[in-house]
């Protein structure tokens, strides 16, 4: 079950000592796209996923979408190095949609094709690039 907690949204900064008992400053920035990313998952990640963990750097998986979930759908990719793309399936009924990264790190739309197969592309060192139906 995911957790958010209050420093993920809108950061913090405290002291704390480190394990030679030396006070020390720590600071936890905001991650800016979390709200983002959690209205995506709650609205639209549903039914079958697909894992693409086929590279160190570069990770991959899609939720299918679900009937019962109108307009739900996703394809995720992850890369801690360069820019990095995987083909993806994300199924017949996905057939000829366009996606686009909701995080507006990727700017070039994909588009799924008759096989229900697509190649997404994530931008270099960004932890999220997330396609989705337009």
């Amino acid at each position: 079950m995911p957790c958010l907690f209050y420093p993920d949204l809108y950061g913090c900064a405290y002291k704390d000592k480190d394990h030679n008992g030396n006070e020390i400053e720590i600071e936890l920035s905001a991650v800016f796209e979390l709200p983002k990313l959690s209205a995506v998952r709650k609205d639209l990640s549903y039914g079958t996923q697909r894992d693409y963990l086929d590279h160190p750097n570069c990770i991959g998986w899609i939720r299918e979408g679900a009937d019962e979930n109108p307009g739900s759908g996703i394809a995720v990719l992850m890369s801690n190095s360069v820019a990095a793309s995987k083909k993806m399936e994300m199924g017949l009924k996905h057939a000829n949609k366009t996606f686009i990264d909701m995080l507006g790190n990727v700017a070039e739309q994909v588009v799924v094709n008759e096989d229900g197969w697509a190649v997404f592309t994530c931008a270099p060192e960004k932890c999220f690039s997330l396609g989705i139906k337009s």
